[in-house]
C-alpha cells in the first residue's frame, strides 16, 4: 500500500510539472508576442502551484531518501547476518568435522591400541594373549591374523618345549648311562676304564703344557683270607669302607677301583714328595678306620710313581706304580713302595755279583 501511494504521489507530481511546464511555455509565447501584462498575470497565477509542487517534490525526495536509507540499513543488517551465519556455520562445521574425526580416530585407535597390547604380551612370552576382533574390517582382519599367528607360535612353542624336555630326559639318561659305565657299582668309585682314560689325558696334557702328575696303586692286604673266612659280603663291606676312606683323603674325583681288591689314585699336579705324603695318610687312615667283621684291622699296600721323573708315558707310569706296589707287598705288606726303591734294588742286584766276581 505504501508503494502504491508513493507511485500515485509521483504521478500527481509529474502531472503538476507537466501543467506548470505548459503554462511556462505559454508565458514565453505571450512575452514573445509582446503581451507582457498577460504574461506576468499568467506567471503570477502559477507561482502558488509551483511553490506547492516544489515543496511536494522536496518532501517526496526526503521520503525516498529515508526509504533508501532504511533499505540500506536492512541490507547492511542482512549482510551482517549472512556473515554471522557464514562464520557460525564454519565454526559449527569445523566442530562437527573435529567430532567426526575424533570418533573415527577413536574407532580406529582403540583396536590398534588393543592390537599393540596383544603384540606386546606375546613378545613378553604370553602365548595365550588374543586380540579382540572388532572395529573396521581391515583391523578385524589384522586381529584375526595376529591371533592366528599367536596360536601357531604357541603351538610351536609347546612342541619345542616338549622336544626340549624329551632331549633333557634323553641327555639325563645318557649321562646316567655314562656315569654307570664309568662307575664301579659296588664302591661308587670311578672304574678301571675311567682311570685309563683319565691317565692318558693327564699325561698328554703334561707332555704338552709341562708339569707333574703321580699315580698311587693300592692293594688290600690278605683280602682273599677275608673272603674265604667271612664271606663275600664281609669282603664287600671292607672294599666299600676302604673306598670311602680313600675319597675322604684324596677326593672322589681322583679315586678309582682298578679291579678286585685293587684301587688306583691319579693325582694331577702332584710330584713325588707330595704323593708319598698322601700315600702315608692313606696307609694310616685305613689302618685306623677300617675293620673287618671279625674285628680285625684291615691294611693296605701302596705303590707310588711320578711323571716325568719316574716315567715318560702313561703306560710307563702305570707299570712303574704297579711294580712299586708289588715291591711293597713283597716286603711284608702294610707299607708304601716307590719306583725309585725298585730301581735301587735292581741296581744293587746287578752290582753285587760284579763285586763278588772282582773279589774272587
Amino acid at each position: 500500500q505504501n508503494d502504491t501511494a508513493s507511485v500515485q504521489r509521483m504521478a500527481d507530481a509529474a502531472a503538476t510539472s507537466q501543467s506548470l511546464t505548459a503554462t511556462a511555455l505559454e508565458v514565453i509565447q505571450l512575452r514573445q508576442a509582446g503581451q507582457a501584462e498577460e504574461a506576468s498575470a499568467l506567471m503570477e497565477s502559477i507561482v502558488p502551484t509551483f511553490r506547492e509542487s516544489r515543496i511536494e517534490l522536496a518532501d517526496m525526495a526526503t521520503t525516498e531518501i529515508e526509504q533508501v536509507n532504511h533499505l540500506q540499513g536492512e541490507s547492511d543488517n542482512a549482510g551482517n547476518l549472512a556473515m554471522t551465519l557464514l562464520i557460525a556455520s564454519g565454526i559449527i562445521g569445523s566442530m562437527l568435522a573435529l567430532l567426526v574425526a575424533f570418533c573415527v580416530a577413536r574407532a580406529i585407535m582403540r583396536p590398534l591400541y588393543r592390537l599393540e597390547g596383544t603384540a606386546l604380551a606375546v613378545a613378553l612370552g604370553d602365548m595365550r594373549a588374543r586380540a579382540p576382533v572388532h572395529g573396521p574390517r581391515e583391523l578385524k582382519r589384522l586381529a584375526e591374523s595376529l591371533n592366528l599367528m599367536t596360536a601357531t607360535a604357541g603351538k610351536r612353542t609347546e612342541e619345542l618345549r616338549l622336544s626340549n624336555e624329551e632331549l633333557r630326559e634323553r641327555n639325563r639318561q645318557l649321562l646316567d648311562a655314562r656315569g654307570q659305565a664309568a662307575t664301579d657299582p659296588l664302591t661308587g668309585l670311578l672304574n678301571h676304564r675311567s682311570f685309563h682314560d683319565s691317565l692318558r689325558e693327564e699325561v698328554a696334557l703334561r707332555l704338552r703344557d709341562g708339569g707333574v702328575a703321580s699315580v698311587i696303586m693300592i692293594d688290600v692286604d690278605n683280602f682273599k683270607r677275608v673272603n674265604d673266612s667271612l664271606g663275600h659280603m664281609a669282603g664287600d663291606h671292607v672294599l666299600r669302607t676302604i673306598a670311602s676312606t680313600i675319597c675322604d683323603v684324596v677326593g672322589d674325583q681322583h679315586a678309582h677301583r682298578y679291579g678286585g681288591d685293587e684301587f688306583a689314585i691319579l693325582l694331577p699336579g702332584v710330584g713325588r714328595g707330595e704323593a708319598f705324603s698322601i700315600a702315608d695318610r692313606l696307609l694310616k687312615a685305613v689302618k685306623t678306620r677300617v675293620r673287618s667283621e671279625d674285628g680285625g684291622k684291615a691294611t693296605i699296600s701302596l705303590g707310588v710313581a711320578s711323571f716325568p721323573d719316574m716315567a715318560s708315558s702313561a703306560e710307563e707310569l702305570l707299570y712303574r706304580s704297579d711294580m712299586a706296589l708289588n715291591w711293597a707287598k713283597s716286603r711284608g705288606k702294610n707299607r708304601i713302595g716307590g719306583w725309585d726303591q725298585v730301581e735301587d734294588e735292581e741296581r744293587s742286584m746287578i752290582t753285587v755279583p760284579h763285586s763278588m766276581l772282582h773279589d774272587a
